[in-house]
């Protein structure tokens, strides 16, 4: 320890210092005579010294060893550490808050921005759209997913709108039929069996629009998942044979027949709207097909789907026309008449959401062909039939 400014190192008996190291003459305290090692702490504003003590004998006399180290230092050392530390948190402390409110501000005026953007929304101005080019990232993420929204939300109430007005439409047809035809036989006299026939014609008209509403019933319930299944394995080979022999004579009539290539003879889903899909897609290639063409019908397997495919030669779809082709009562300009929109293309689509599975239609060189993907497995339930709400 010698040498060290900052050690004490002293050795006295009862009348003496023996050894005296104390190059800072550091004051010594009055300490207590204990034949254990204690430690005594001097702490002042100018001096701080950690002290080790210890009272023994050797040959019958008394000694006392004390030994110190000045931490004065050390201790200022830490004290200056200690204000540079606080003076670092507290600058870092308001840079941060600064920065916090500067960001902030920025968020915040995005948001703003958001705010006035959604005010200007109402159901006569859907395609308003929310700033894309915001401050942040995140908020212009959020204001393409709310743009993303709009636009959807904008084409439903458009397509909601259009089969609004579609469906007054057809049943105002129906009605006004009714309506003049009993308006007439009112002012007629009639004899039993004109009445007859009136009626007849009538019940036609109510049977039309009965089917309407059930089908219009039906198709609401499949897209809000509310009608349920009763599905079956089918030998979709036999099924599809007896709608071929159902159509056969109308095929005959028009001058067209049918080509079934079957690459899959069995399908797991539910016998009457499968049916139902497939005699409306051959019932439609009928309608509007070419005389003397040969309408096929082809089944196969793709990836984890069974796929039905019914082709139209010659016969082809604008190709603007095809993504709305499944919209209740969507109508199109053919080239040889005026196609007339319904509800049998939309209830084969209602159908395939049913199944789990997708309707699609496209363009081939050969012609139209609408296709039909039910998946391997569809959820099966014995307590509501979905056929009874056709």
């Amino acid at each position: 320890m010698v040498g060290e400014a900052d050690s004490l190192l002293i050795l006295k008996d009862s009348e003496q210092f023996l050894i005296q190291i104390n190059p800072q003459d550091l004051p010594l305290p009055k300490l207590l005579s204990s034949p254990e090692i204690q430690f005594v702490q001097l702490n002042s504003k100018q001096l701080s010294v950690r002290l080790a003590h210890q009272a023994f004998q050797h040959r019958g006399q008394d000694y006392v060893l004390i030994a110190g180290k000045s931490t004065t230092e050390q201790s200022q050392t830490l004290a200056a550490y200690l204000q540079q530390l606080l003076g670092y948190s507290v600058l870092g402390i308001i840079l941060a808050s600064l920065l916090g409110a500067y960001l902030g501000r920025q968020i915040l005026s995005g948001l703003t921005q958001l705010i006035a953007d959604a005010k200007k929304i109402d159901l006569n101005q859907l395609s308003n759209m929310f700033q894309a080019q915001q401050s942040s990232p995140e908020l212009a993420t959020l204001a393409q997913t709310l743009n993303q929204m709009l636009i959807k939300i904008h084409s439903n109430y458009q397509q909601l709108a259009r089969f609004s007005a579609d469906i007054a439409h057809e049943l105002r047809t129906p009605l006004n039929n009714l309506m003049a035809q009993s308006q007439y036989a009112l002012l007629q006299h009639y004899d039993t069996a004109q009445y007859a026939d009136l009626l007849d014609r009538h019940l036609e008209e109510y049977q039309r629009l009965n089917q309407m509403i059930n089908t219009m019933l039906f198709i609401a319930r499949a897209e809000q998942k509310t009608t349920l299944l009763s599905c079956q394995q089918l030998d979709i080979q036999a099924v599809l044979q007896q709608l071929l022999e159902y159509f056969d004579l109308l095929a005959e009539e028009q001058q067209m027949s049918f080509q079934l290539q079957m690459d899959v003879t069995t399908l797991y889903a539910d016998l009457e709207l499968f049916q139902r899909a497939v005699s409306n897609l051959i019932s439609n290639s009928l309608q509007y097909g070419q005389a003397q063409q040969v309408i096929q019908i082809h089944t196969y397997q793709q990836q984890q789907q069974t796929v039905i495919e019914v082709l139209t030669p010659n016969v082809y779809i604008a190709e603007q026309h095809l993504p709305h082709l499944f919209e209740r009562f969507y109508q199109v300009d053919s080239t040889r008449t005026q196609q007339q929109g319904g509800l049998g293309l939309a209830l084969v689509s209602a159908i395939m959401q049913l199944h789990g599975g997708e309707a699609q239609v496209n363009n081939t060189a050969q012609g139209v062909v609408f296709s039909l993907f039910f998946p391997q497995s569809v959820a099966t339930t014995a307590s509501h039939l979905a056929h009874d709400h056709v």
